[in-house]
C-alpha cells in the first residue's frame, strides 16, 4: 500500500482543515488545544470530524483510501495529525 510522507500529509490535512472549518474556528481550536491537558485530545472534533478530513487527505495524496487496519498507514496518519497539531495546523508544515 502506498503511504504518503508525513510532512505532506499534515500539510494537506491543515489546509483542507482550514478550508473546512474557516480560519475563525480554527483559531478556536488552536486556543482550546493550547489549554488541553490531555494530548491525545484535539479540538477540531468540537467543529468536524477530523478523521474524515484526515481520510480525505489521505486519499487525495495516495489515490488509495486510508486502511485503519493497515499498522503502518496507521502511524504515519498519528504521526501527521501530531505534526499538524503541533504547528497549530499551519498549512505550511
Amino acid at each position: 500500500m502506498k503511504t504518503p510522507n508525513v510532512a505532506a500529509l499534515a500539510n494537506a490535512f491543515s489546509a483542507a482543515l482550514l478550508a473546512e472549518i474557516g480560519a475563525e474556528q480554527l483559531a478556536a481550536v488552536v486556543a482550546a488545544n493550547a489549554t488541553e491537558e490531555n494530548p491525545a485530545v484535539c479540538h477540531s472534533h468540537d467543529f468536524i470530524d477530523a478523521n474524515v478530513v484526515m481520510a480525505d487527505a489521505w486519499l487525495a495524496l495516495c489515490g488509495v483510501e486510508f486502511n485503519p487496519t493497515d499498522e503502518q498507514a496507521s502511524e504515519v496518519f498519528d504521526a501527521a495529525w501530531a505534526r499538524a497539531k503541533a504547528s497549530n495546523f499551519s498549512p505550511s508544515v
